[in-house]
């Protein structure tokens, strides 16, 4: 069995829609030929799933963080709101796949609330 993570795209609607990674390092590179014209103007829900996998096909879901991310009017992530949501994204998908955690995330199934 290995680990994987898949970024999904949650349209209003709620219907999912697959973000490949490697196109979503672009977009937060800020590649001027990576857009996403359909989004320009709004804030978009993306999930970040944490999987289990047998044969390379998802075979668990193991965990699932959700993040906003805001596009500008040409469809290209907006910097500020990018590097603030993409650097705890990319935070949380370490938690996520490991047992190690960073100190700016905190995993909550072990806090109290007492």
């Amino acid at each position: 069995m290995g680990h994987g993570a898949r970024i999904l795209i949650v349209e209003d609607d709620g219907s999912l829609h697959r973000l490949a990674q490697k196109r979503m390092k672009r977009l937060m590179d800020r590649d001027p030929q990576e857009l996403l014209p359909a989004y320009a103007g709004k804030t978009v829900k993306i999930a970040l799933v944490a999987i289990e996998t047998e044969d390379r096909r998802p075979a668990a879901i193991l965990d699932i963080h959700y993040i906003l991310l805001r596009f500008d009017s040409r469809g290209m992530l907006d910097e500020k709101s990018m590097r603030r949501n993409m650097r705890m994204g990319s935070e949380l998908i370490g938690t996520m796949l490991s047992e190690q955690s960073t100190p700016e995330v905190i995993d909550a199934r072990y806090v109290s609330l007492r």
